[in-house]
C-alpha cells in the first residue's frame, strides 16, 4: 500500500509539474492529449466530488469521464483510482464537454482541469484503461506508456492486480 501511495504521489508530481511533458506529447502524436480546450464546446463546473475512478459530481450533475474505464468498488486500485481523478480535478478549472447520457444517467463528458485532458492523465498513470468501445482508441498511446512502465493496473509486480 506504501508503494502505491508513493506511485501516486511520483505520477501526480510529474503530470502537474511538467508542462514541458504536455508539449512534446502534443507535437510527438500530433494530436491536443493536452491542450487548452476551445471555450465554445466546454462548460466550466465546480467539482463537488468523487463518486469513483471515472465518475464524478460537478455544478450538481453526475458526470462520468469519456473514453475511460477505471477499476469498479472491491477490485484492486479502486481507492487509489478515486484519489487520483480527484487530485487531477482539484488542479485546475475544470471544463467539461457534454458527448452523451449514458445507460444510468450520467452525462458521459470530455474533461479538462486546467490544460491536463483528465483521461489522458487517468490512463497514463496506470489509473483507468482507455475504454476503445467508446473512445476509439483515443487513449491507446497513454495506456501503452502505462503498461511498459508498469504503472498502476499495470504494474506486475502486484498480485492483487488482475
Amino acid at each position: 500500500m506504501v508503494r502505491l501511495f508513493l506511485l501516486f504521489l511520483t505520477v501526480c508530481s510529474i503530470f502537474l509539474a511538467t508542462g514541458a511533458l504536455a508539449r512534446e506529447t502534443i507535437e510527438e502524436e500530433g494530436r491536443a492529449t493536452i491542450a487548452p480546450p476551445d471555450e465554445f464546446f466546454y462548460e466550466i463546473l465546480d467539482f463537488e466530488h468523487i463518486v469513483d475512478g471515472d465518475t464524478f459530481k460537478a455544478s450538481g450533475r453526475t458526470i462520468r469521464v469519456w473514453g475511460i474505464n477505471a477499476p469498479e468498488k472491491n477490485r484492486p486500485l479502486y481507492n487509489e483510482s478515486s484519489l487520483a481523478l480527484r487530485a487531477f480535478l482539484e488542479t485546475g478549472t475544470l471544463r467539461c464537454k457534454p458527448i452523451e447520457k449514458d445507460k444510468y444517467r450520467r452525462e458521459v463528458m470530455h474533461c479538462y482541469s486546467g490544460q491536463n485532458d483528465v483521461g489522458a492523465l487517468m490512463v497514463k498513470a496506470g489509473f483507468a484503461k482507455d475504454f476503445p468501445k467508446y473512445s476509439g482508441g483515443f487513449y491507446s498511446t497513454e495506456e501503452a506508456f502505462a503498461r511498459e512502465g508498469h504503472l498502476g493496473l499495470w504494474d506486475m509486480t502486484d498480485p492483487s492486480l488482475p
